[in-house]
């Protein structure tokens, strides 16, 4: 994942990039590369602080997720003995959630 400046970063090249597929004009002094933006510039601030609300509102969602993710593992494992052949299913869903996720185990840990 990307930090607040990374974040903040791409949207000012991109916003600059696209600006004029929508009929619209940057303003000159806000049309420069990023690292020409000195560090304290108040704009280039609130663009990192509103990037790292957005990422810790990504954080949060993921989570959820994973709290998610791992109740339906702990579910599985609580209904494998019941399951048909001997919980092969529950184990069967449990690889397919993992290689949905392409992580090994979301049970081990999470974000």
């Amino acid at each position: 994942m990307p930090t607040a400046e990374e974040l903040a970063q791409q949207f000012h090249e991109i916003y600059e990039r696209r600006a004029p597929e929508f009929g619209y004009e940057t303003k000159p002094e806000t049309a420069i590369p990023w690292e020409e933006i000195p560090a304290g510039n108040a704009n280039k601030q609130l663009m990192i602080a509103v990037a790292d609300d957005i990422l810790a509102a990504i954080e949060s969602e993921a989570a959820d997720l994973c709290a998610l993710i791992n109740d339906f593992d702990a579910y599985l494992a609580e209904i494998a003995p019941y399951s048909y052949g001997g919980g092969s299913r529950a184990k069967s869903l449990r690889e397919r959630r993992a290689a949905l996720l392409k992580t090994p185990s979301a049970v081990e840990g999470s974000v």
